[in-house]
């Protein structure tokens, strides 16, 4: 369960989502996603009809492996994409020492069975080749292996290295350029004492010209960076920092790890207070303005439900709240504004999958008349209407997608309502590999685009060999 109470729920058919969707996992379920809200799925069916999504054939692998016993030491795989582009890869485990030394076969390689690197990829475009030094530390029952040498060489002999041990990366670049990292290294309790281990925390840069980022932290959470520019740069030094609460605990740990003021290069001070039963953000008040005022932005929070259908047709809570923004306020020119013409407020409803569907904006003495705007979604969750502030639906843009949720059209506001102007309409092509090949724009004047006229366009081209972009051309028909 997530802070503001989202949960997955998993059973033996299927997981679902308490924003109200499900993914049925039945092999005879050739479509498995479920928006619960729209479709009913009885609890342990083993089949529910759902959602087309299409997915692109990106890619038909080949693989041929050369095995030690039951495993593969090394394998070749060769990928092609539905338009014909393809690459072709060879790799191999690394590191290999005798099982005796590590108390089995299966650990005895660099990084276990699942540690493959690669030693060439290649396309019609070249081949990269890779080398990789590994290095056993340790003893006793308890070895451990890391990469000390990584090369690459790219088709025209750019050659990019990463090297180091444990809390010390080197990465000299295609220029010979030399970039330096130190990071945190933990000795781990008694049992992974004998290997060093990264945390992932960097703790400084040293970058090729000699200008360097030093990094702190709390309780691993970045609380200051500290940025000195190269010799003779003429720049100062620049620091950012955080401070995070003293206590995290079991009752804090929704806030403990979020900064309560931050401090910027030129030492403004933004301070956080957060909302305890969601963890969410309450209020942000900024660095003073040249006036001294401290600007404020306040958010509110409700407790809601997603609807979905019961055996009955009928749309029922599912019992499991999720914390949803309710309102931000703002004060545009003083500190404390609740209630006047000063006070911008946002407010915000939801569907029956807590997705946003109207955001109302008005002033805190309503002294003028609120504003509302809208969106609408399909069953999948994908924008398909944003509505306009002015009455009807003139000002709606409609956006519409092909069953691989790839965006098609998008279809502007009428530009004058019931007069004779029409609307804007962009319309993407896509090839079989999911990438864009023509962007057509013109005019329509229906709200689904069908009567469509064609202004101009652009016409992507693609490397058949390498599937990267060669040429973009404006096109009038």
């Amino acid at each position: 369960m997530s802070p503001d109470g989202a949960e997955l729920i998993y059973d033996d058919t299927g997981v679902w989502s308490s924003y109200g969707y499900r993914w049925q996992y039945s092999p005879s379920n050739t479509h498995p996603l479920l928006n619960l809200s729209s479709s009913y799925c009885p609890t342990g069916a083993a089949s529910c009809a759902g959602i087309e999504i299409l997915s692109r054939v990106d890619a038909i692998g080949v693989l041929q492996t050369q095995g030690n016993g039951s495993f593969a030491e090394a394998r070749n795989v060769s990928v092609t994409s539905a338009e014909g582009v393809v690459i072709n890869l060879t790799q191999e485990l690394i590191g290999a020492v005798p099982a005796a030394m590590t108390g089995s076969i299966f650990s005895a390689y660099c990084g276990g069975l699942h540690g493959m690197r690669t030693r060439t990829l290649n396309n019609q475009a070249g081949v990269w080749t890779y080398s990789h030094t590994a290095k056993w530390v340790g003893g006793g029952e308890h070895w451990y292996c890391t990469d000390v040498n990584s090369k690459s060489i790219d088709p025209n002999g750019g050659v990019l290295t990463v090297s180091g041990d444990p809390g010390h990366i080197n990465v000299t670049d295609r220029l010979g350029r030399l970039t330096q990292y130190v990071m945190e290294v933990w000795n781990g309790t008694k049992y992974e004492d004998y290997a060093p281990t990264e945390t992932g925390k960097i703790l400084s840069v040293v970058y090729p010209e000699g200008n360097r980022a030093d990094y702190e932290y709390v309780r691993n959470n970045l609380s200051k960076v500290t940025e000195t520019p190269k010799a003779g740069g003429g720049t100062a030094r620049v620091t950012f920092q955080a401070s995070y609460p003293s206590d995290c605990s079991e009752t804090t740990m929704k806030v403990c790890n979020k900064p309560i003021y931050t401090i910027d290069a030129r030492g403004g001070r933004t301070d956080y207070s957060y909302h305890g039963p969601s963890g969410m953000v309450e209020t942000v008040t900024g660095p003073a303005g040249p006036d001294g005022v401290r600007p404020q932005t306040r958010y509110s929070y409700q407790q809601l439900e997603a609807r979905i259908l019961n055996a009955s047709g009928q749309l029922v809570p599912t019992g499991r709240p999720i914390w949803k923004l309710a309102s931000v306020s703002q004060c545009r020119t003083q500190a404390s504004c609740a209630g006047s013409a000063d006070e911008t407020i946002k407010t915000y409803t939801y569907n029956d999958n807590l997705l946003p569907i109207t955001e109302t904006t008005a002033v805190g003495d309503n002294s003028v008349a609120p504003v509302t705007t809208g969106t609408t979604y399909d069953a999948v969750g994908n924008l398909v209407a944003t509505d306009g502030p002015l009455p009807g639906t003139a000002d709606t843009t409609y956006f519409v997608y092909n069953a691989y949720r790839e965006l098609v059209a998008t279809i502007s506001p009428d530009p004058d309502g019931a007069g004779p102007l029409p609307r804007t309409v962009e319309r993407n092509v896509y090839n079989l590999d999911g990438k864009p090949i023509r962007i057509e724009t013109g005019t329509a004047q229906s709200a689904d685009a069908s009567d469509f006229v064609l202004s101009r366009f652009k016409r992507m081209t693609y490397d058949p060999a390498t599937g990267r972009l060669m040429k973009v051309e404006d096109v009038l028909p």
